[in-house]
């Protein structure tokens, strides 16, 4: 369909954007062009978005806060759909609360400091929403999301909108079903836990706040770890690894790999996509020659790893 037709017949009640630059919408500020760009303040305005984009043959794939991911410097040639503060939403019930999917991970912490409840102290320095961390099983440490969730309310390729157990959900380190299926989750339900005096939920708290900004090059514009955890046990740590061979400070363009931490690539503030993707191949390339380790992405290219969330059109 040419774009002329596409743009007249799109459903006249949402704000449709086009040629939308996608860079300040990521935290590594990277990234070329969205043809189509749309914000989503209903299930009724996701589900016109979903039908629309399937009706034409046109993907769309899900934006969250723009962590994690890079974004190629040519764009996506589709429609990028993120979810507006509607969907961040809370609700509270005794040892449970109920958050919508795009509140950020920090506010969840937050609001669970202000409760007294533990096991969110993780979540402080961690810029994601709380759907794309679900999706995704974000931790930090040795907690993650799957420590707390209950279950997922999230909207599927198909269109229909599924709630499910956390058992069936198919956590694991860094992913889920959610995740390699396209699915948008739109609420999360998580366990409360006041077993521990709230002044130590504070102090655990501020302790990771601490710790992230003595570890982390936060700097500068980076899209978080760029590769998983390889194993467990001591040196099992992918920035031990890249460090170990040298690779710190290592520049392309205006790409580093960072002096403060070796599995964290900056964006000195004009940096491309072509040029973090060649370091990242460095890096997992002398990891592999000197210690046989494949290393495996944890920052997802978007939108070549993206399932969209109409891909079964």
């Amino acid at each position: 369909m040419n774009r002329k037709l596409v743009e007249i017949t799109m459903p006249s009640n949402l704000n449709w954007q086009r040629d939308v630059p996608l860079a300040p919408l990521t935290t590594l500020q990277i990234g070329g062009l969205a043809k189509y760009y749309v914000i989503a303040n209903s299930l009724d305005d996701l589900l016109n978005i979903h039908n629309y984009a399937q009706k034409i043959g046109m993907p769309v794939y899900i934006l969250g806060k723009g962590s994690n991911v890079l974004i190629n410097d040519t764009g996506v040639d589709g429609i990028v759909l993120q979810l507006s503060n509607a969907f961040a939403h809370e609700s509270i019930q005794a040892t449970k609360i109920n958050v919508g999917g795009s509140m950020t991970m920090p506010k969840l912490a937050r609001i669970a400091v202000e409760l007294g409840s533990s096991g969110f102290e993780w979540m402080i320095g961690v810029p994601g929403s709380v759907g794309a961390g679900v999706a995704i099983n974000a931790g930090a440490g040795q907690q993650c999301i799957l420590d707390n969730l209950i279950s997922a309310t999230y909207l599927s390729p198909k269109g229909n909108l599924v709630t499910e157990s956390v058992d069936k959900l198919k956590l694991r380190h860094r992913g889920s079903k959610l995740l390699d299926q396209g699915h948008i989750v739109l609420e999360a339900s998580f366990r409360l836990d006041f077993s521990k005096p709230q002044q130590s939920v504070i102090d655990k708290t501020q302790g990771f706040v601490k710790k992230r900004r003595n570890k982390f090059p936060l700097r500068y514009p980076n899209c978080g770890s760029i590769f998983k955890r390889p194993g467990q046990g001591k040196g099992a740590y992918a920035g031990y690894l890249i460090e170990s061979v040298g690779l710190k400070g290592l520049q392309i363009g205006q790409a580093q790999i960072s002096q403060v931490h070796a599995n964290f690539i900056i964006n000195h503030g004009a940096a491309l996509a072509q040029d973090v993707k060649k370091l990242i191949e460095i890096m997992k390339s002398k990891v592999f020659e000197k210690h046989g380790i494949l290393l495996e992405r944890e920052v997802r290219y978007f939108p070549e790893d993206i399932k969209p969330l109409n891909w079964l059109y």
